[in-house]
């Protein structure tokens, strides 16, 4: 069993399947993480120093649903957690399926893999449909992943950059900002802990019933479309199983592992590498940006 179980558990879906997966299954890590939130009201991108406290919005289903107001932004992060029957790798298998996001990632009408650096490392282009009279928005991203084998537990994150591998779409937003994570921890082999954050700025004008509506709805639907979609693939993604699995001979190459350890010191304890650079095509330099609120500086 290449990851121990965590003793931590929260909230269970109803979606519950009879079949149990390995704890480390599933694969070609996250490549995937738009169609998240998009149909959310204007405000800065970059959360201010001081953050209000996460204030509960509902538990539904088995999904918490949790937001919190940034000081100097109108718009509100907000995250969703739930606990979903499946091992890590399968459940990453599904995100890193970037052709079936649409089938069900909440509002997602097209997504599209533009620059594959690795496995765990590219550039997505994603489409979200808006209700009418607001236009559809979309945006390029830079998704990449760390895993702590040690902890049971994968961070892939993700977030809006500016390229030239899918020009602007016309009648379509160009999201200025998307960042954000989904957080995955094993609890046994069988059952993985998914927590699903995001901060962003979707642009233009979007009116206020709508962004209440998304901070409810996106990470309920998503958190729940993830689970449905785990249920009805189970099984089909056993390459990728197979790729990453220490238990069936695959592995994590050292580049994306938290825990790996330092070439002088064997024994010092995890190493925390810095944010890849995005794949090719280059896009404009900017500053490193600020995690995501509650997102360890991978």
């Amino acid at each position: 069993m290449p990851f121990p179980p965590s003793a931590q558990t929260v909230l269970t879906p109803t979606c519950r399947s009879g079949n149990r997966a390995r704890l480390w299954r599933g694969a070609d890590v996250v490549a995937t993480l738009a169609c998240l939130c998009v149909c959310l009201a204007p405000g800065p991108a970059r959360a201010a120093a001081k953050s209000a406290p996460w204030r509960l919005v509902t538990v539904d289903d088995g999904v918490r649903v949790e937001a919190r107001d940034v000081s100097g932004r109108n718009l509100p992060d907000f995250r969703g957690t739930a606990v979903i029957d499946g091992g890590v790798l399968e459940i990453l298998a599904v995100l890193a399926d970037t052709a079936r996001h649409p089938e069900w990632m909440a509002a997602c009408m097209e997504a599209r893999l533009l620059v594959q650096k690795d496995a765990f490392d590219r550039i997505l282009y994603n489409r979200t449909n808006v209700p009418w009279p607001v236009s559809d928005r979309d945006t390029v991203l830079h998704t990449w992943v760390r895993v702590d084998i040690g902890k049971a537990e994968v961070w892939s994150h993700f977030e809006s950059i500016r390229s030239t591998a899918m020009p602007p779409v016309d009648g379509v937003v160009r999201m200025p900002t998307l960042r954000g994570f989904y957080h995955l921890r094993a609890i046994d082999p069988g059952h993985t802990r998914v927590r699903y954050q995001v901060a962003a700025d979707p642009g233009g004008m979007l009116p206020a019933w709508m962004a209440r509506m998304s901070t409810r709805r996106l990470p309920y639907k998503t958190l729940t479309g993830l689970a449905k979609q785990v249920r009805k693939t189970r099984g089909s993604y056993g390459a990728f199983v197979r790729r990453f699995d220490p238990a069936q001979g695959g592995s994590v190459p050292d580049h994306v592992r938290l825990d790996r350890p330092t070439p002088s010191a064997p024994h010092a304890g995890p190493v925390k590498p810095t944010r890849p650079a995005p794949a090719p095509p280059p896009t404009p330099a900017k500053p490193a940006p600020a995690p995501a609120p509650d997102e360890p500086a991978h």
